[in-house]
């Protein structure tokens, strides 16, 4: 199954791209989707799982931190880091 990930920030620098087709098998977790993303990219993409560091995850249109929420064929996750500032 493929997913659309759309980095904005900081994620897109780490990744050097701000769009990743991501071939995913079996049953997989927004939760999942990240901890692959942490592994590839490290430490930019490692205070995914964190609730409190005000990153911005988007599944389709829908602003979520459930990560055990599972992902299906062609949905788009967007990765959108905290801003500094008021």
């Amino acid at each position: 199954m493929k997913v659309e990930v759309r980095l904005f920030g900081t994620y897109k620098e780490a990744a050097k791209t701000s769009i990743l087709q991501e071939e995913l098998n079996g049953v997989a977790t927004l939760g999942g989707l990240l901890d692959r993303l942490a592994t590839r990219y490290g430490a930019a993409f490692e205070n995914l799982h964190d609730a409190n560091s005000g990153v911005l995850i988007i599944r389709n249109a829908d602003i979520t931190r459930e990560l055990d929420i599972k992902l299906a064929e062609g949905d788009v996750v967007k990765l959108v880091p905290a801003v500094p500032g008021g």
